[in-house]
């Protein structure tokens, strides 16, 4: 979908969003492991957040990778890291994680 199909969405139907980023493909080339961490791809993450706060989404945003690469490293860092690229684009997005 587009940032307009997003913005179609009723705020009372969002109710946990999965986020990631994506690598450069053509959409029906995609799969779960070219996901990457949140910031890394070329999904318009920040605008995305940016509708869901406007439509006054409160709930989780969970990081959900499915990347072969990410599994072969620690787990507390692909937490850390999966947890930093969040932050740094919801900040962007002026959107808290409190």
């Amino acid at each position: 979908g587009s940032l307009d199909h997003l913005r179609e969405v009723p705020g009372d139907k969002l109710f946990f969003v999965h986020i990631n980023d994506c690598e450069d493909l053509p959409r029906d080339k995609l799969a779960d492991k070219h996901r990457l961490f949140c910031g890394e791809g070329v999904i318009p993450l920040v605008d995305v957040l940016k509708i869901f706060r406007e439509k006054g989404y409160e709930g989780y945003l969970s990081v959900e990778i499915f990347r072969e690469e990410y599994w072969k490293m620690n787990v507390l860092e692909i937490a850390k890291k999966a947890y930093s690229s969040l932050v740094k684009v919801a900040s962007s997005a002026g959107v808290s994680l409190d």
